[in-house]
């Protein structure tokens, strides 16, 4: 039997998102917004910044495979939302799946 040839990555991995914010006319300026999500990639921390990366609006970490992000003023226009891990991930199937790190081992449930 062939064994999958695996390779790991072991360098910080990220993912980005960009998001476009249009509040409806009667919207201030400066407005509150809640971004709620599911991804299956625990321990990951999640941010909303600006295009550059320079502005961290607010950051989290994903938990039971949710996350929840939150503002009290943003204006409209583009932001990112970006999924950080220093975890080794197989980067050879279809779906992105976090790997141990050496010496640990994950729960199976």
């Amino acid at each position: 039997m062939k064994k999958p040839n695996l390779k790991s990555i072991t360098y910080s991995w990220a993912f980005f998102f960009l998001l476009y914010l249009l509040p409806s006319c009667n919207q201030p300026k400066e407005f509150p917004i809640t971004i709620t999500g599911q991804a299956e990639i625990n321990e990951t921390i999640v941010r909303l910044t600006d295009l550059n990366s320079k502005i961290v609006y607010d950051s989290t970490t994903v938990k039971n495979n949710q996350f929840t992000l939150h503002t009290n003023k943003i204006n409209t226009g583009f932001y990112y939302i970006d999924f950080k891990n220093s975890a080794p991930i197989d980067s050879l199937t279809s779906e992105w799946k976090q790997m141990p790190l050496p010496g640990q081992t994950f729960a199976k449930g």
